[in-house]
């Protein structure tokens, strides 16, 4: 070129042989370009063709080669922490950096999935995996497992071993369990409700827990001795 050392006029760039977007003035003799929508994984050639104004001499640049590689991407996978059998199906969380989808599959024990929604079936140690198998921007990720148990619920019923006649049987209807579900109460004769008012004899109780779980009713069933209520004569 002649004349001034900062060139003008504009640049046209070019990716694998074809003109994107529009010609780049210059500035202080530089032109800057930014491919749209970024550059594809694999080979990728990028030249220059130089439009001038003025005095200068148009000129097209040598190609340049750019290599892309494939992204990593990892897997956020939190711990499911131990359940018990008889909870609802559960919806597992795990995310990719890349925000593609995370697919999962029963490594071993008692459960199945379905898309995201995890069933338990049965008690015991149960292994998910979470996968993600990566496209042509990202490499597949590495697995991520969580191990957790699964543990039969159990019912829990202490009452007194004894109540003084004219008690309610409310006052000892506190069984519980872990998990969602109704008391069922009764003795020998059939069920018991919150009013019920017991003899006095030797009665065996028994509680009964819905629903069941794997095939098994939870139930505890105590003894309870009611004795004569006091006689207070004024």
């Amino acid at each position: 070129t002649t004349g001034s050392s900062t060139p003008t006029g504009s640049v046209q760039f070019y990716v694998n042989g074809v003109a994107k977007g529009s010609a780049v003035a210059l500035v202080s003799g530089q032109a800057d370009f930014a491919v749209p929508g970024g550059l594809a994984v694999g080979t990728t050639t990028i030249s220059a063709v130089y439009t001038p104004t003025g005095v200068y001499t148009a000129s097209t640049s040598n190609a340049v080669t750019q290599v892309v590689n494939q992204a990593p991407q990892t897997i956020n996978f939190p711990p499911i922490g131990n359940q018990y059998l008889g909870v609802a199906p559960i919806t597992l969380s795990a995310t990719a950096n890349s925000g593609l989808a995370v697919s999962y599959t029963v490594s071993s024990g008692p459960a199945t999935i379905s898309g995201k929604t995890l069933t338990l079936t049965g008690t015991g140690s149960v292994t998910i995996l979470a996968n993600q198998s990566g496209n042509t921007d990202y490499l597949a990720a590495p697995t991520v497992s969580q191990t957790f148990s699964v543990i039969q619920p159990t019912l829990t019923w202490t009452p007194p071993t004894s109540m003084v006649y004219g008690t309610t049987f409310g006052t000892v209807m506190t069984a519980s369990a872990p998990v969602p579900g109704t008391f069922v109460y009764s003795d020998d004769a059939g069920p018991l409700n919150n009013t019920t008012v017991l003899g006095v004899a030797v009665y065996q109780l028994t509680v009964l827990f819905n629903p069941t779980y794997a095939g098994r009713q939870l139930k505890a069933g105590p003894r309870l001795y009611v004795t004569p209520a006091t006689l207070t004569v004024t």
